[in-house]
């Protein structure tokens, strides 16, 4: 009878090759997708108009984790625009499928991203008398949102809340805040109370009357155009300016429109980052929203068709132009004890550097004299590169942020993060000496 050591020897060597492979030639498996919680919040029930909401808890596990409410600009651009493609936990890939995202704002808070106005997005209205018409419209119902989130999720009652948005949010965030205030003052014993503690708005349009008219020096200094171009758009601002501080908010704003048609026509750059040629293509995010399968796992019904309503912009028409400078001596009165941050992506034309500092600087307030006597300094970022440059005073921080444009999160991901969290944690906005 033949002998079975030999063959069995051999089978053991080849089993033990096996398994002294390296596991890491096998291909790994992917990381479980953020999920979150989505709903609906309706916010007018005789028009039927609810907004949309989707929560990423802090990855951190932290049961005092601050919240950031992230309100995207426009107005009518969804929030998903933030989370998929500037600070949420999920990105897409070249294919438009959701994978997790390398920095996100997500690791150390909780991040609500609600897609308003109604009209927004996945937000609905089964009627023309759901769209906001004004800011105090757009406030009301992202307090009522707010008010059901809270229910919704209790432990969050006592989290500090930071309210946080981009360009259009200039007007979104300060009006939001401003409401909060409002409400706490009142009082109202049937309402939670929201612990508001601070702000944030990147490359915000704030008070248009100003802002445009520091466009026209800018364009000519991003080399966009020329001396007699800047005349011609000099000529431009001043009528969009003047016409805005008569109340003519429609006409000022034709004319603003025809300032950045001149600079895009003469420039063939995006006039949200003068780097980069043509417009930003962001149709993967609606393709992603819209397919059947995603929405049936956020538990979006079939019927909801996520989209940028053209109704959200028009009825809001004569808003764009007006200023929300004046909620912010309320805002960074010590007595509410929030922080007051404003940040601008470097090469950011359209609501950039230069259009922020010329509003900011006019600001009455407390700390006025003290801002305008702040140094700006050098501010590095968590990987030793220059993360851009910091002015600050008491309680109002302003930054510009390095090689980023208006989407600053995008461009500069983990700068942005770096960002937000010494500004939440209070390490940021400080003196130059504390912060070498």
């Amino acid at each position: 009878m033949p002998s079975l050591a030999a063959p069995l020897a051999a089978a053991l060597s080849l089993a033990s090759l096996a398994l002294a492979a390296p596991l890491a030639a096998l291909p790994p498996s992917p990381p479980p997708l953020p999920r979150g919680r989505a709903a609906f919040v309706t916010v007018n029930a005789s028009a039927n108009a609810s907004l949309f909401y989707w929560f990423f808890p802090a990855q951190s596990g932290r049961a005092d984790a601050p919240l950031i409410l992230w309100l995207q600009g426009g107005p009518g651009a969804s929030g998903l625009l933030g989370l998929f493609k500037e600070m949420g936990p999920l990105a897409l890939d070249g294919a438009a499928r959701a994978v997790p995202r390398r920095h996100t704002w997500n690791e150390a808070y909780g991040l609500l991203f609600v897609d308003s106005p109604v009209g927004t997005g996945y937000s609905f209205t089964a009627s023309d008398g759901g769209y906001a018409r004004s800011e105090r419209d757009v406030a009301r119902d992202l307090y009522t949102l707010l008010q059901s989130f809270l229910r919704t999720e209790p432990r969050l009652a006592r989290a500090p809340l930071f309210v946080a948005g981009e360009s259009y949010g200039g007007h979104f965030v300060p009006s939001l805040c401003a409401h909060i205030l409002a409400r706490r003052a009142a009082a109202a014993a049937a309402e939670l109370p929201i612990r508001l503690a601070g702000l944030a708005i990147g490359d915000g349009l704030t008070d248009p009357p100003t802002q445009v008219l520091a466009k026209p020096a800018q364009a000519e200094a991003f080399g966009l155009v020329g001396p007699r171009g800047r005349v011609e758009l000099q000529a431009m601002a001043e009528n969009a300016s003047s016409l805005a501080r008569a109340g003519r908010f429609g006409e000022a704003l034709a004319w603003r429109e025809a300032m950045e048609e001149y600079v895009r026509a003469h420039s063939g750059a995006t006039l949200y980052d003068v780097r980069r040629m043509g417009a930003y293509n962001f149709s993967d995010v609606e393709a992603w929203a819209n397919d059947a399968a995603n929405k049936a796992w956020l538990g979006v019904p079939p019927w909801v068709v996520h989209r940028t309503d053209a109704q959200v912009a028009a009825h809001l028409r004569d808003d764009t132009m007006k200023s929300y400078k004046h909620l912010f001596p309320a805002l960074l009165d010590p007595a509410h004890g929030l922080r007051v941050l404003l940040y601008q992506g470097q090469f950011d034309w359209k609501d950039g550097t230069a259009s922020n500092l010329a509003w900011i600087s006019t600001i009455e307030w407390e700390g006025r004299e003290e801002f305008a006597a702040a140094p700006r300094s050098i501010w590095r970022a968590s990987d030793g590169e220059i993360g851009g440059y910091v002015q600050a005073a008491r309680n109002l921080c302003e930054v510009v942020v390095a090689g980023a444009g208006h989407m600053t999160p995008m461009d500069q991901p983990l700068h942005a993060l770096d960002m937000m969290r010494g500004f939440i944690e209070g390490s940021l906005c400080t003196s130059p000496a504390d912060r070498a």
